[in-house]
């Protein structure tokens, strides 16, 4: 009885310990502007990562300012930002948030700009990328299965100070 009773309770700590690692989070503050290269809503999450199920703010249009709440990482090591907007709270990927307001011009990048180029709304003005990591994801293709691709996010900054990203992918 006594080595039931112990295996319960290392049993429970186990869990316990397990989920209050898988659910660090970091207090943060300030606020962010949404900002996507192609110009649509960016997706808000319940949680931080893809997989999470998309939170009740849904969307957010490029542009919007939120304000940031907690920080954390997903399983891949990305950043996800818990943000509060209108009153309501959810998840989104660092990389869609912006110090400084997109100016979109009413116009969405078209087009990957050329490397030396910022390229935003037809701008050539000399650029600086930022590139992320590669991560491994699954891309659904058109015929519903599911093919593995590496996947990088890439931020450009240029002089005239439009600031957006967009994704660059690679079979691996």
């Amino acid at each position: 009885m006594a080595k039931r009773i112990v295996a319960t309770l290392l049993l429970l700590m186990l869990v316990f310990t397990t989920v209050a690692t898988a659910f660090a989070k970091t207090a943060v503050s300030g606020t962010r502007y949404v900002t996507a290269s192609n110009g649509k809503p960016v997706n808000v999450r319940k949680g931080p990562g893809k997989s999470y199920a998309l939170a009740a703010l849904g969307r957010i249009n490029v542009g919007e300012q939120v304000s940031l709440k907690y920080k954390d990482k997903d399983k891949n090591g990305a950043i996800w930002y818990m943000i509060s907007y209108k009153g309501k709270t959810g998840w989104m990927m660092g990389s869609f948030l912006s110090t400084k307001k997109p100016s979109t011009g009413g116009q969405t990048q078209p087009t990957v700009p050329a490397k030396d180029q910022c390229g935003f709304g037809g701008c050539t003005a000399k650029a600086t990328r930022t590139y992320g990591k590669w991560e491994m994801t699954n891309k659904r293709m058109a015929d519903g299965s599911l093919k593995p691709v590496e996947i990088r996010n890439i931020h450009v900054t240029c002089e005239k100070g439009h600031v957006f990203g967009y994704s660059e992918e690679r079979n691996p």
